[in-house]
Formats: C-alpha cells, structure tokens, sequence
C-alpha cells in the first residue's frame, strides 16, 4: 500500500510542478513512473534488478553532479555590473534538478549495493552452514 501511495504522491507533485518548474517536474514525474513500473515487476528481480539500479544510479549520479555543478555557476546578470565583487550571486536553474538527480543517484547506489549484500548472505549462507556441520 505505501508503494502505491508513494507512486501517486511522486505523479501528482510531477504533475503539479511541471508547468511551475519543468526540469525539477519532469523528474519528480519520471522518479514515480519508476516506482510504478517498479511495482509492476518490469525491472527484473534479486541480482539482475540490483545490477540495473547500481548501473542506473551511477549515471544518474554524474548526470547529477555536472546539473550541480552547472547549476552553481553564477548567471552573468546577476552580478552588479558596478562593482568588481559579487557578493551575492544567483544560481542559474540547473543547481535543483542536478541536486535531485544527485540524490536520487545515491539512493539507487545505496539501495543496490544493500540488495547485492542481501542476496549474496541469502545465497551464501545454506554452504557454510554444511561446511561448520560437515
């Protein structure tokens, strides 16, 4: 049930930010198209489907460091032209969705690494116990 209504929380607010924010929008949007697919199965199960997310989490990650990056650049007019310092600069729109990706990244990495030790102790775990009894 929390999978559901995680699924159509993430939809909505995609749904709802896209014509305010469309980068930010567009991949709140995809993260629930995900979770929904997600539950349905299309991702592959055990090894295969943390192999995915590793994979999908490391792109993800740089995709989301370079957005960060990006995003930290100051835009050339929001300095004050006037004086040689910019105290207080603006950041461009990138800094929000490459911060999202980012994190999104992490989580994918977390997750699969957490899911590969799981299945590695499962599948591990029945020969040595034959081993200390035998």
């Amino acid at each position: 049930m929390a999978h559901r209504v995680a699924a159509v929380v993430l939809l909505l607010a995609g749904i709802v930010l896209l014509p305010i924010r469309p980068l930010v929008g567009f991949i709140v949007l995809a993260t629930g198209m995900t979770v929904l697919l997600d539950r349905r199965g299309l991702f592959g199960n055990g090894m295969f489907r943390a192999a995915i997310g590793f994979t999908a989490g490391l792109w993800l990650g740089v995709a989301g460091v370079v957005g960060t990056l990006l995003g930290m650049v100051a835009l050339p007019g929001s300095c004050d032209a006037t004086t040689t310092t910019c105290d207080g600069p603006e950041g461009n729109f990138l800094f929000l969705p490459g911060a999202l990706l980012l994190v999104i990244g992490l989580a994918l990495l977390v997750g699969s690494v957490v899911a590969l030790i799981r299945a590695r102790r499962r599948r591990s775990w029945p020969s040595e116990r034959l081993e200390i009894d035998g």
